[in-house]
């Protein structure tokens, strides 16, 4: 799968606020996916990081 697939849909599921058609693209994306992505592509769109803390914090935005 690449990239561009998840962040379409995920631009798409966001931009409506039919529930019915949020879980059609999202069960669509899950059934292109290869069974080791599966879990990549739940946690993109959960927000969720698979690896735990990535040591950035508010600090190194400010200017």
């Amino acid at each position: 799968m690449k990239l561009h697939d998840l962040v379409v849909t995920s631009r798409r599921v966001g931009e409506t606020s039919r529930r019915l058609e949020k879980i059609a693209l999202v069960a669509d994306l899950l059934g292109r996916a290869a069974p080791d992505e599966v879990p990549i592509v739940v946690d993109y769109l959960s927000g969720s990081l698979r690896q735990g803390k990535v040591g950035v914090g508010y600090a190194m935005f400010r200017e």
